[in-house]
């Protein structure tokens, strides 16, 4: 069955932060861009469409709706149906693990999790001394209780870890309400609609944002082949401007309301949808690479068994990383800007995460 594309014109044309235009002459520049019908977890790339920054760039985004399994196939294949994979990131490392010659070229999204409990045994696990012999559930590659283990075995040495029964749902919500009843003792879940758990389901009490134990630990990432990196180098540094772009938008916090609603516009979904999901819960945009915290990340899931029999002894992973492309757009940007103070900062973060 083939891949399914949508196609989602330009609407707004809307003048740049920065004084930058694509030259009339520039020849047009088509990525195949994954995109899941009404997320709103690439908002970055979706602020950029909706406000016209991809085409002032000279890019054209082709966004093709797909799951994981048609994602990876299409690009081990280097099919011309998809060129980068821009949600997930535990599938995009399980890819990488199996043998996959993948590259993460930049970010999508920062931090997202959170820990669960039910109100009466809060006051027990709001310690995390307390978290051995205990039932946690989640569903399956959970990157909050990834991170959040990490977290545990680095500031709770006397801890047993081995002690913990670890229980998989289909879903986040299922791990959440077992949390609330308490046929479970935690819930480690990542998901959009968490913001509204608490208040939704009886019983249930936030123990922590994964995010405040572990600040900026990598979610989802764009990712994509050396092949295509080859063939489309150019259109993907074009992206990552626009990106940028987009994000110092999204941070101006003067533009929070015109963000969620072209955001909305864009995914089909409410503006208080839209809040919820990108500002009501510990869930960060980031367009930067950060390979540091995707070393950290991969190691501590390969400790931990998350990539079944899969054999490590051949995977390096700063070798599946390329910071190069979003380097190259940020000193494009630089070089352009030079007294922009946002991308100076953007640019210490690049160091302090990547070098």
């Amino acid at each position: 069955m083939g891949l399914r594309k949508k196609l989602l014109a330009v609407t707004l044309g809307i003048a740049g932060i920065f004084s930058i235009a694509a030259c009339s002459g520039n020849k047009e520049s088509v990525i195949y861009y994954s995109y899941a019908t009404g997320s709103a977890r690439s908002a970055i790339t979706q602020v950029a469409d909706e406000l016209g920054y991809l085409k002032e760039e000279g890019v054209t985004l082709k966004y093709v709706n797909i799951g994981f399994t048609e994602a990876f196939a299409a690009l081990k294949k280097n099919s011309s149906e998809l060129d980068i994979l821009s949600t997930g990131f535990p599938q995009h490392l399980s890819a990488i693990a199996r043998g996959d010659d993948l590259r993460i070229i930049a970010g999508t999204a920062s931090e997202g999790g959170a820990i669960f409990t039910s109100t009466a045994k809060y006051d027990t696990f709001k310690d995390y001394n307390n978290y051995h012999n205990i039932k946690v559930g989640m569903k399956a590659d959970e990157q909050a209780w990834i991170i959040g283990r990490q977290y545990l075995k680095e500031n709770y040495p006397n801890l047993d870890l081995s002690t913990i029964e670890v229980k998989i749902y289909d879903t986040p919500l299922l791990a959440a309400q077992a949390a609330a009843k308490g046929e479970i003792d935690v819930a480690f879940i990542s998901d959009g609609a968490m913001a509204s758990y608490e208040a939704n389901i009886s019983g249930l009490k936030l123990v922590n944002w994964t995010g405040e134990l572990v600040p900026n630990y990598v979610c989802c990432r764009e990712t994509t082949t050396p092949k295509k990196i080859e063939e489309k180098r150019d259109a993907f540094v074009k992206l990552q401007k626009a990106r940028i772009r987009a994000w110092e938008y999204i941070e101006n916090i003067d533009n929070r309301d015109d963000v969620l609603t072209k955001v909305a516009h864009f995914t089909g979904q409410t503006k208080e949808f839209v809040n919820n999901y990108l500002f009501k819960t510990a869930s960060k945009l980031s367009a930067d690479p950060n390979k540091k915290g995707i070393i950290q990340y991969y190691n501590s899931a390969a400790e931990i068994g998350f990539f079944g029999d899969a054999d490590l002894s051949k995977v390096h992973i700063e070798n599946n990383i390329d910071t190069t492309i979003y380097k190259e757009a940020l000193d494009q940007l630089i070089k352009a800007n030079p007294n922009s103070e946002y991308l100076k900062g953007k640019l210490a973060l690049y160091k302090e995460q990547n070098l």
